[in-house]
């Protein structure tokens, strides 16, 4: 099994709270530059976030580069725009969507889906995603750890495969979506994409 590490941009997201309100409302999905060799459902994105000084007090660390959390990879998307489909992506269970059938709720903080993108998931079916934006009882699934693992690598683009098992090796607790909510008060829940955001792709 093969787990993949990647970076979460303050230029996209100024706080980690930010990404996380995001995650839990909305699931996460993340576009790669390519394709990862990936087990569905076992195999983990493991996350990277900087957090400065005014951030790093509310999760009781020092500022600097941290592993804060993980969501478990269900699927890989592939955004087409009406085209023929590559046999081999259908082999290596890739799903397909059509830009025609995304609509704006897929908006995040770091932008919309492109024709061409490659995208990883945490939930198990698309319309899981559509559902999380729309109901109150339903939270993404992403899990925050603690302690954070610092990160003393320099910063990448993509992602790269590491060995997960040595990571949750040094992990004392392990944060589920509910428990995010009641042990992070200060994350909270954005139930809806920001009016203002929205109108510049409309």
């Amino acid at each position: 099994m093969k787990d993949i590490l990647i970076w979460i941009g303050k230029c996209f997201y100024p706080k980690l709270s930010d990404f996380i309100s995001e995650a839990l409302t909305m699931g996460c999905m993340r576009r790669l530059p390519r394709i990862p060799k990936v087990e569905y459902g076992k195999s983990r994105c493991f996350m990277i976030y900087r957090l400065d000084k005014e951030e790093a007090k509310l999760y009781g660390v020092e500022p600097g580069s941290y592993i804060f959390g993980y969501f478990p990879i269900h699927k890989i998307l592939y955004v087409v725009d009406g085209v023929n489909i590559d046999k081999k992506l259908k082999e290596r269970e890739v799903e397909i969507i059509d830009i025609k059938d995304v609509d704006m709720w897929f908006m995040r903080g770091c932008g919309h889906i492109h024709v061409g993108g490659v995208y990883v998931i945490s939930e198990e079916d698309i319309n899981k995603i559509k559902d999380l934006v729309h109901a109150t009882d339903l939270m993404g699934n992403i899990h925050m750890i603690e302690p954070f693992i610092p990160y003393n690598g320099g910063r990448f683009r993509g992602f790269r495969y590491i060995d997960g098992d040595e990571i949750m090796d040094k992990v004392k607790k392990i944060y589920f979506p509910d428990e995010i909510v009641k042990h992070f008060p200060f994350i909270g829940r954005r139930r809806v994409v920001k009016y203002e955001t929205l109108m510049k792709y409309l």
